[in-house]
């Protein structure tokens, strides 16, 4: 039996060393345009670099206060991909296809399937519409604009954020702010001409969030409704302190069944194990070492006057457990912020950790 279980050491694959990811990401592009309606088109350029082969990426766009998520374009290069099917991760679909669902009390969840070979680099280009994202009072206006979610499981290199306004400002009296919020150097500029908000993060760490606040003239849209009020205090409290930020939640699409989902919390991305000579050359020493402690016991039991074998075998008992995880903001981060009232220069601020105060999902995404 000892024999047996030695040689079973020397035969089964080896623990694989920790696998490294197989991808990176070096940099993302996030370019936004607030129209004189209010609406905001994102454009999101998310370069992936593939150690393993790729088939698949996916991104959860916040649905932060009741905004809705519209218009949704993915491609790469000149090549537009086409919609199909479910949202669903780790599934074998059509290459140049994406599909998009609601994440239930969450985010608005984005997938597109490809095929990327081992060792090359794809920018892949996502754009949608946000509608309600703006809140305009009687006299400013507020944008909370989420650029990268808790819920991305690798670092980036490089995040790179461009916010168009829909005009310059006229003169006067005009309030204009921009606040960042995130742990990596985030600190957003406006132009001279207070119609650009333009910043850069670099070695943005997995699970930490970056977002941006904007406070603008409610003249500079020329199709809302005003609510009630002048937005006054909301602009004192925004200039006090960036809202929390929020959380991210597991995303359970109503489009797809329970049993065929599966969470970005629970995929894994990385190698599976192999046997390799280590675990080999373990079970090797293992097979020796029995054998010497084979012959010990022989001669203990010569010299005992016999030894019984017993037949009996125990049987070994095996259960998978799947675990899943939920990621959070983490630590708090600090604050950036850049203002102007009617050209003045801009002065810096801080304050605690932040995007929104909603409970719904911060954003995130990955690949596989």
């Amino acid at each position: 039996m000892l024999i047996a279980l030695g040689l079973g050491l020397v035969l089964a694959p080896a623990p694989a060393a920790a696998a490294a990811p197989s991808y990176t990401l070096p940099k993302t592009v996030v370019t936004a345009t607030v129209n004189g309606d209010g609406t905001v088109k994102v454009v999101e350029d998310h370069t992936f670099r593939f150690s393993e082969a790729g088939h698949g990426a996916y991104v959860d766009i916040p649905r932060l206060g009741g905004t809705e998520v519209e218009n949704v374009t993915v491609g790469e290069g000149k090549a537009l991909y086409h919609a199909e099917g479910t949202p669903e991760l780790n599934v074998a679909r059509p290459e140049e296809t994406f599909a998009e669902g609601d994440c239930t009390d969450g985010p608005h969840r984005v997938v597109w399937y490809f095929s990327a070979e081992p060792g090359t680099t794809h920018t892949f280009r996502l754009a949608y519409t946000l509608r309600g994202a703006v809140t305009a009072y009687e006299k400013h206006a507020f944008l909370h604009l989420p650029l990268w979610g808790s819920g991305w499981k690798r670092d980036l290199d490089e995040l790179r954020v461009s916010v168009r306004l829909p005009r310059a400002a006229k003169g006067g009296h005009q309030q204009y702010r921009a606040y960042g919020r995130s742990d990596s150097g985030f600190k957003p500029a406006l132009s001279k001409d207070k119609r650009t908000v333009t910043g850069t993060a670099r070695d943005v760490a997995a699970g930490h969030p970056v977002s941006l606040d904007l406070a603008l003239p409610t003249a500079q849209l020329t199709d809302v409704t005003p609510e009630k009020g002048t937005g006054a205090a909301r602009l004192a409290k925004l200039e006090k302190s960036v809202p929390e930020a929020a959380t991210t939640s597991q995303c359970v699409l109503d489009s797809v069944e329970e049993e065929d989902h599966v969470p970005p919390e629970t995929f894994s991305d990385t190698g599976s194990s192999s046997t390799g000579f280590g675990g080999f050359f373990i079970g090797l020493v293992v097979v020796v070492g029995l054998i010497f402690f084979i012959g010990s016991l022989i001669r203990r039991a010569g010299a005992a006057g016999g030894w019984t074998y017993g037949t009996s075998r125990p049987r070994n008992h095996y259960r998978h457990t799947h675990h899943s995880h939920t990621w959070s903001s983490g630590s708090s981060s600090s604050g950036f912020s850049s203002s102007s009232d009617s050209g003045s220069s801009g002065s810096s601020d801080s304050g605690g950790s932040g995007s929104s105060g909603s409970s719904s999902s911060d954003g995130g995404g990955g690949a596989w």
